[in-house]
């Protein structure tokens, strides 16, 4: 499995985890090393987060006699740190893109710890230490998410609820606009919702901020029809891009401020500078051939 990533006009094919046994055959080079000074960037379509010198400490795989001597990937490096690196080596440069490829060890860790054991036992005990710093990193960020979950779990500010069953009204209709080379936008009323295609002519990206100073919210919903919310109350538990538990929307999130929904999905929408005005959206139809997408929708209004 792999996924892609663009910049401009090119892409990167990243690799998918699946799990360490498999990430250890597919690497020809798997070794202990310390991070030296960074590369200068050069600017390219495509070019590593990180490049760095690199000095290796402990070979555990490797597939020809060159020593590597740079280290290319999207993961953070800093100076003087230790990293297990599961990669590819070609003219001296380590290639791991993934940022699961590099794994941080702790400074004081000793490759003595390595000698005599087999190469599944090596990533085991390097994997070992890496667990260990992590629970040691997570247990006080953990203690103060039991502080603050309490109070903000089932915040009322999440919350829409009409007190009353819905009238509908008039169902208005949107098409995406584009202006030079900014993203399509929707615009409902005075406000506007940044759009951007996915599967042609099947599905797109709704983000809660792009290129627009309005903020949004997204709530779900099962209902197929818009006419299924006439003479019903409406309650949605709405979230935006800094909201808690995304997990438990019901929301397909691809990113922290995008969510991905199909021609037919109803979903609803909000401002947080207007959180009592809801807008029932409806993905009515997606060009095949061009990043456009039209949409109709009612308006709730929470007096």
């Amino acid at each position: 499995m792999f996924a892609l990533a663009a910049t401009g006009a090119s892409a990167r094919i990243f690799d998918l985890f699946t799990s360490w046994e498999e990430l250890e055959k597919l690497s020809t080079y798997i070794v202990v090393l310390q991070c030296g000074k960074p590369i200068p960037p050069v600017p390219s379509v495509g070019a590593a987060n990180s490049d760095a010198e690199i000095q290796v400490i402990f070979n555990l795989k490797a597939t020809n006699d060159v020593t590597p001597v740079r280290l290319q990937t999207n993961h953070d490096l800093h100076f003087g740190e230790k990293y297990l690196v599961f990669g590819d080596c070609e003219r001296g440069i380590i290639s791991a893109y993934e940022e699961y490829r590099v794994v941080p060890l702790p400074a004081t860790f000793s490759t003595n710890e390595l000698r005599g054991k087999n190469l599944n036992e090596q990533v085991e005990c390097l994997l070992s230490l890496r667990l260990f710093n992590l629970q040691n990193e997570l247990a006080p960020l953990l203690e103060e998410e039991q502080r603050i979950a309490p109070v903000v779990s089932n915040s009322r500010l999440q919350w829409f609820d009409s007190a009353r069953p819905v009238t509908l009204g008039e169902i208005h209709e949107a098409t995406t606009q584009t202006k030079g080379d900014s993203i399509p936008w929707l615009e409902f009323g005075t406000n506007q919702l940044d759009w951007s295609g996915c599967e042609p002519g099947k599905s797109g990206y709704f983000y809660c901020s792009v290129q627009w100073r309005t903020l949004w919210e997204f709530a779900s919903c099962t209902a197929t029809n818009l006419a299924d919310f006439e003479g019903k109350p409406l309650l949605a538990k709405f979230y935006g891009e800094f909201t808690p538990n995304r997990q438990d929307s019901g929301l397909v999130w691809t990113a922290p401020n995008a969510i991905l929904a199909g021609v037919g999905q109803i979903f609803l929408a909000r401002t947080v500078l207007m959180p009592k005005t809801v807008f029932i959206v409806q993905v009515q139809s997606q060009k095949q051939d061009e990043e456009s997408v039209t949409v109709r929708y009612a308006i709730v209004k929470n007096k």
